[in-house]
């Protein structure tokens, strides 16, 4: 007769651990900004390209990266604080929205300076909206991770 040691088995027998759900929580919210921004400018590019407005294209890589660079270095709190339970993330997640809008801001700031001979108009309109389109997808992303950490 053989005895099994469960001692560090997860609810479903052992098929995952709790670390593997913490790696995968951690993808998902260091993934959003990135995953969202490339579809947004996709979108982005077909709608330029359809209104004729392709001479601000230059605008719309700019707040795309900028929007990309802010969400990556927002979430960082978020994914540190996922070991230590979910009112420490929903603490991340709100540290989040404050470092976003930050690096948004100054980056955007930064891309209007003369050297970089942008249109204020458009870059700020991409900037806003791309803030808008990251801001919706860390949210739903932050939101499905406390679920899970429950």
């Amino acid at each position: 007769m053989t005895t099994h040691d469960t001692t560090n088995m997860g609810s479903n027998g052992g098929a995952s651990s709790p670390t593997a759900g913490i790696a995968a929580a951690r993808l998902v919210l260091l993934l959003a900004a990135p995953l969202s921004m490339g579809a947004a400018m996709g979108v982005g590019i077909v709608v330029l390209v359809g209104a004729g407005a392709t001479a601000h294209s230059r605008e719309m890589l700019a707040a795309g990266a900028l929007n990309t660079v802010a969400g990556m270095l927002a979430m960082l709190p978020a994914v540190h604080m996922l070991r230590h339970g979910a009112g420490r993330l929903a603490m991340g997640a709100l540290a989040a929205t404050g470092i976003r809008m930050v690096v948004d801001l100054g980056g955007a700031l930064l891309l209007l300076l003369p050297g970089w001979a942008m249109d204020r108009t458009w870059l700020l309109g991409f900037v806003v909206a791309f803030y808008l389109v990251v801001l919706l997808t860390e949210s739903a992303g932050t939101t499905w991770v406390l679920r899970r950490t429950r």
